[in-house]
């Protein structure tokens, strides 16, 4: 995977979590719960991104020399694909396909009434 592809993917799950918040902030009274949410939902994100990237790469002790072309394609990849798969969910709350629970309904705010 080339650093082009690694840095659109980064973009595009960037754009698609701007776009969500910006969704969110046209909630109304129930923007400040909708965009609490986003922000959780976006830090658990990264906290998994994290652990997965430590438990499938190995310590780059592991490779000696060799360890900055590890770091610079492998690493960059699978991080490339996690933020291709996290654009595509975010991007999937925008379209929410009809009779789809998992998707915020963007005009029944009250969807996000009572939430921390």
């Amino acid at each position: 995977m080339h650093l082009l592809t690694k840095v659109q993917g980064r973009k595009r799950a960037h754009r698609a979590l701007a776009v969500v918040k910006a969704r969110a902030n046209e909630l109304g009274d129930h923007a400040p719960a909708g965009l609490r949410l986003i922000e959780k939902s976006q830090t658990a994100w990264m906290s998994y991104r994290e652990a997965q990237m430590t438990l499938e790469w190995p310590s780059a002790q592991c490779f000696g020399g060799i360890s900055p072309m590890w770091v610079g394609m492998y690493v960059g990849m699978g991080t490339a694909g996690l933020f291709a798969q996290r654009a595509e969910q975010l991007e999937g709350m925008l379209d929410g396909v009809n009779g789809d629970v998992r998707s915020p309904t963007w005009d029944s705010p009250h969807q996000f009434a009572g939430t921390k």
